[in-house]
Formats: C-alpha cells, structure tokens, sequence
C-alpha cells in the first residue's frame, strides 16, 4: 500500500516539490519515486521500436508470424507496444527513480475506465480477460511507492474511429485516386461499404474525399464524438485525481501532464511534392506523383496532409480544455497542458525533399506479404496494373488470416527520434513549470534548422 503524507503537511510536500520531482519521496519514507505515463499510441511508443521484452517483439524480430493481430479482435496480449524509447523512458527527469509506461497502442479515452472490449488477454498462462482499466493498473503498479509525475496522451481513437483506421482510409482514396481511375475508385468505394451498415458508419464516402481531394477532419470525428472523448477524457482523469488524494497525496504534491499531438505530415511540404508535370492532387489518374509521395512517406493528398495538422490541433484543444476544467475542479492541483504540435518541424514526412531520411515519424510503407520485406517502393511491375501491385501490399498489412497486421500499424507514428524529440519536451515543460510553481499551459517548439527544442508558457 502507498505511503501516506498528513494533511497537515500539505503546504510543505508541495513547496518541497516544486525543487525537483523526486522531492517528495523524502515524505513518503524511502519509497521510489516514479513517473508514469497513460495513453494510446502517440505515447506507448508504437512507432519507436525495441519493445519491451514480450510485447509485440516477435512481431518485428523477423520471427515466423502467426494470426495474432485482427483488426476487430486483438488476441495478442502484448500488443500494447511499449518502446524503451518512447518519451516517459528517456525524458529527463530529475529525481526520478522508476519509469511507468502503461499506455497502450489503440487505447481511447473511456480506457483509463474501463476494460476495452476490443483487446483479450489470452493464452501464455494470462488470465482470458479484457486487458484492465488504465487507471486500474495504474494503482496497482504505483503501490508502494512515490507516484512525481503523470504523463497522459489521449484523444485520438474513439469507439468509431481509430488513428491508423483513418490513416488507412486516406491513403486508399489517395491510391484510388492516383492510379486506378473511376473503376478502380467504384471497387475501393465498395470496400468501404461493406464495413458500413446502418447502425454503424466507420467510414466515410470514397467519393466524397475525391470531391474534396483529400479527407476532411469531419470524415473521423463529429462533434457529438469530439464532445464524447472530452467527457470521457475528463471522467477518467476526476477519478485520477480524487484517487491521489484518497490515498494522501496532497494538491500539488505531484504534477499531472496532458500531452498534446502533432501532425506526422507537413501541412506545407516540399514544393517537390506537390505536383507532377504540371499536375497536381485535383488531377486524375497522377501515377508518378503517387509513387514519389508512397516513397517519401506521405502517399496522401495534400489535402489531407492539411488537415492533419487540424485534427492534431482539435485534439490538443480538447487535453487543453480539460486541464482548464481540471484545474477549477481540483484547485491547487499541479496540472500542465503540454502543445507539441510544433515539436516535430522541419523533420515531418514530405517536409523535406530527401524524405523520409531524418524524419520524426515512420513512413507509410507496407511489408510484402510473401517474404515480409518493407516495401520502400511501389513495385514497377508493368504487367500489372499500378493499384493491383499496391492492393497486394495494403492486403498483407489488413488482412488478419496474414498475422502481420501489426507489421504496418506503426505507420505514421513517432520513431525513436520523434520521441526523444518529445522527451527534450517534457523534461523542459517539467522544468520551467517547478521554476513557475505551478499549473500552466506550455508550449513546445523545435527549431526546423537546428532541431533544438525550447519551451514556453503561452
């Protein structure tokens, strides 16, 4: 059980705090002190590699496949996908003697809550169950001792939509578009149907993306569904935060971070990405203009990259809202709202004209399914059509009979430099919020020449 600070020592735990963030373990006996870190895929480290031991790791080790990752039905206990490289491991944080990472790719809002339907433990001795409550093994790993900071990144996946869902979608109308003409547009339009029925749109119309050339932000996420992950967003960390100080923990006595997102794509990118002889996204049929941008890491319309960094700045305002109504809630709390969305310039995909080389985030590329190589090109088979040979890509990373589902997911998702990116954040934000004594809104910049990173309250 966790050590208990009195009451009466409040003012004292917190202004000891605010030196540093191991602190308060002084007030809590010997106990260690840790950080901790809550969310989906943007946090967990999906994207950065070197798993931890056993989770997910033989799915990326070269090791034969096998049936574990089906879209609707996740069976793989370790599919959580937590990197030695993702941001609360590598972070600079003085006084901190244990890291945390209990965020999980896929993961929504309502998860700190509750146990997601949608992921099974099974096998390997685990008990057959839905993986747990965050907040649930939140209490459990955090006993015994000294919780200094929370990390939580949430927002982007809701019960409808899901980041590489929507990722995946954008891309198939862009391919459609570029290469396959209005046949081919029709076949990938009857594709998205049929996961469509009345009761449940999880896609939108194909053609409706062409008619705008390129996803729209109101594709994924209605208002109603933005308003529901703020609530659920909110519920979960007012039980976070009361939770604390059941168990003893004094307002202020540690810092409580809600991470923003940032766009894997330039909204601007390179001029050399932009058009083909002359040709641009609003034209047909753009063949050559497709494999430069699937090379590069960005097969989208630029539309689409545009709206990317829309979706990342709607879903940074909604952590943003909720530390606002977090900190009227719990007065004296010491809560940080964390804006990365300029965290990663100069480096996002297609920003410069040597990518992906030096970008922050994977490329959207796929794994061919007879040898499970990347495919870092489309394949010039003149034989075959052009959307045929990227059907059979986008096949091996969909289809569950395959096993490889989890070979493409990290698509789009901060690499292991994106996350020490992040880190130089956090460990700034933590930093001059102690200097500033409290709950403040920061914001986090990296210089596009340089890649320095600086933070500043805003």
């Amino acid at each position: 059980m966790i050590g208990w600070i009195r009451a009466g020592r409040a003012v004292a735990a917190a202004a000891a705090c605010a030196v540093g963030l191991g602190a308060c373990a002084a007030d809590r006996g010997d106990a260690p002190t840790v950080a901790v870190a809550l969310g989906d895929s943007f946090i967990s480290g999906e994207g950065a590699q070197d798993f931890i031991t056993g989770d997910g790791a033989a799915d990326y080790a070269g090791t034969a496949p096998t049936p574990l990752f089906a879209v609707d039905n996740q069976t793989d206990p370790y599919f959580c996908h937590l990197s030695e490289n993702a941001l609360i491991e590598v972070a600079t944080l003085p006084g901190v003697d244990e890291r945390l990472n209990l965020a999980c790719s896929g993961a929504e809002p309502e998860d700190l809550l509750r146990a997601n339907p949608d992921f099974v433990e099974v096998t390997g001795g685990l008990a057959t169950q839905n993986v747990a409550p965050q907040l649930e093994q939140y209490w459990r790993a955090t006993a015994g001792k000294t919780v200094a900071l929370v990390v939580v990144g949430l927002g982007a996946n809701n019960a409808v939509n899901n980041f590489s869902g929507a990722l995946g979608f954008c891309h198939a109308v862009f391919m459609a578009d570029a290469a396959a003409g209005p046949a081919g547009r029709a076949a990938v339009n009857a594709v998205i149907e049929a996961y469509n029925d009345e009761d449940n749109t999880v896609f939108p119309s194909v053609q409706d993306a062409l008619e705008n050339n390129g996803c729209t932000a109101t594709d994924f996420y209605s208002q109603a569904e933005l308003n529901g992950i703020r609530d659920a967003y909110r519920d979960g960390l007012q039980q976070l935060i009361a939770g604390m100080r059941l168990r003893g923990y004094p307002a202020g006595s540690w810092k409580l971070v809600l991470h923003g997102y940032g766009s894997p794509f330039a909204p601007t990118p390179d001029a050399s990405f932009e058009r083909e002889a002359g040709q641009t996204d609003a034209d047909r049929r753009f063949r050559a203009l497709a494999r430069e941008r699937y090379a590069a890491g960005c097969p989208l319309h630029l539309e689409t990259m545009r709206v990317a960094d829309d979706l990342a700045n709607t879903l940074s305002e909604i952590a943003q809202d909720t530390a606002a109504l977090l900190r009227a809630e719990f007065p004296g709390e010491d809560i940080v709202y964390l804006d990365v969305q300029r965290a990663f310039d100069g480096d996002r995909l297609c920003e410069r004209a040597n990518s992906p080389a030096g970008a922050l985030f994977n490329p959207i590329w796929f794994r061919d399914a007879e040898n499970n190589e990347i495919q870092r090109e489309l394949p010039q088979v003149r034989t075959r059509p052009m959307a045929a040979q990227w059907a059979d890509l986008a096949e091996a990373c969909a289809n569950a009979d395959t096993g490889i589902f989890a070979r493409c997911q990290d698509a789009a998702h901060p690499n292991a430099n994106g996350h020490a990116a992040l880190a130089r954040c956090l460990g700034q934000a933590v930093a001059l919020s102690n200097r500033q004594g409290g709950p403040s809104d920061i914001r986090c910049r990296r210089n596009a020449q340089t890649g320095a990173v600086s933070v500043e309250p805003f």
